[in-house]
């Protein structure tokens, strides 16, 4: 744990990593066994160290045998976005709040159903990548939209 530290602030940051302040992220932690490990020291000699491990093959990678600080982590999932969080995140948290108290006994009224249809075949072509929601809302772009989802594919 010492020496990790000792690296990121000399040699790779060049500046101070402060116990409460200091976000650390280890990305990709399973290619480095002994860094998942260090979780323990971390947790339980520095535990005001703002500390995140992510891996997206980590699952993977506990299943063959890799040593895991148990009792020590907090696991958290990231999933796509689904419909309702897409429809907010297109600033329409308005039409999911009103469809929500929304008698279902009754049709939908237009004044609904119509913008949340184009919602629907806007998530449909989309998706709900974060990072291809996020370029979808900023410019409504189907290009960029497409070149961001390759490259996921791709990656």
């Amino acid at each position: 744990m010492e020496r990790i530290l000792f690296e990121l602030q000399s040699i790779i940051l060049g500046k101070q990593i402060v116990s409460g302040d200091t976000l650390v992220i280890f990305d990709e932690i399973q290619e480095c066994p002994r860094a998942l490990h260090s979780l323990k020291y971390f947790c339980e000699n520095m535990p005001s160290l703002h500390l995140v491990a992510a891996g997206s093959l980590l699952g993977v990678a506990l299943s063959k045998g890799i040593s895991f600080p148990v009792g020590k982590v907090d696991r958290l999932s990231l999933h796509p976005m689904n419909f309702e969080e897409f429809v907010i995140a297109e600033g329409d948290s308005a039409l999911i709040e009103g469809l929500k108290k929304h008698d279902l006994e009754h049709s939908i009224t237009d004044l609904y159903s119509i913008p949340m249809e184009k919602h629907l075949k806007n998530y449909c072509i989309v998706g709900g990548m974060p990072e291809v929601v996020s370029l979808w809302v900023e410019n409504h772009n189907y290009e960029e939209v497409e070149r961001a989802q390759e490259n996921i594919l791709k990656d």
